[in-house]
């Protein structure tokens, strides 16, 4: 079921803009004694509406930063790096081991802060449209869905170019379901508006950029020489998975 109570960006520009417009009328009806100070705090109240609107989005970057949180907890108790992504990443033995635990936590960690900060951006701007049109239900579907597709891919990537990896690679990070996300709001709402570093962009400009960068790195990777290595090619030595995120779009 469709949440219509999830407000777009821009009504939300235009919400704070009536605010602020109507701000020298609330300061003269408050020195009248006619006006409240909580009359004043209405853009607050709109901006945390608008932030909780959406609650299995909202519910769902909470879990991320949960996980993060717990990560750097761990780390602050003296947890190696890789003592940490053995247990928070997805190894590829691991599944073949009976270790299911990282299968559900790979895709709520994330290696750093900027790398939790731009997966939980785009997980809020397309989270909303898509919970708006689908409701919360199915948005947390979507997101297990493109979360396993792109987990799979990613593996797969690993196993059947074992030459170009240069071993197993942990996989951790939102990426792929977000990505799913992303795919699907560029298909429920693509000349939704959303604002890039205050520049105001339709969706789907702002998806398939997205989903060209990445098809992009894919293609250059594999009209590389051969001896570049796939964890290289595919990402994974820039932190970014590329193969999982065409699989979380493949999953829309």
């Amino acid at each position: 079921m469709a949440n219509a109570a999830v407000p777009s960006e821009p009504a939300l520009l235009w919400g704070l803009l009536g605010d602020l417009l109507r701000l020298p009328l609330w300061l003269l009806w408050l020195l009248l004694g006619r006006a409240t100070l909580r009359d004043g705090l209405r853009p607050l109240a709109r901006l945390a509406g608008f932030a909780t609107a959406a609650r299995m989005t909202a519910t769902l970057i909470v879990l991320n930063l949960g996980v993060f949180t717990a990560e750097v907890l761990a780390r602050a108790r003296g947890l190696s790096d890789a003592e940490i992504l053995r247990r928070f990443a997805l190894h590829p033995h691991d599944l073949s081991q009976g270790n299911w635990l990282p299968l559900l936590l790979h895709v709520f960690a994330h290696g750093s802060a900027a790398h939790l900060l731009g997966n939980m951006l785009a997980l809020f701007v397309f989270g909303r449209v898509v919970e708006r049109h689908l409701g919360p239900g199915r948005v947390l579907a979507a997101y297990a869905l493109a979360a396993f597709v792109s987990t799979q891919v990613s593996l797969s990537a690993q196993l059947l170019w074992p030459s170009l990896s240069g071993g197993p690679v942990p996989t951790l990070g939102a990426s792929g379901a977000v990505a799913g996300l992303v795919a699907l709001g560029v298909l429920l709402q693509p000349l939704s508006i959303t604002f890039e570093a205050l520049v105001p962009l339709p969706l789907f400009a702002v998806g398939w950029l997205a989903m060209a960068a990445d098809v992009l790195s894919l293609w250059r990777a594999a009209a590389g020489p051969a001896s570049r290595s796939l964890a290289h090619a595919a990402g994974h030595g820039s932190g970014i998975d590329h193969p999982a995120h065409l699989g979380g779009y493949l999953s829309a």
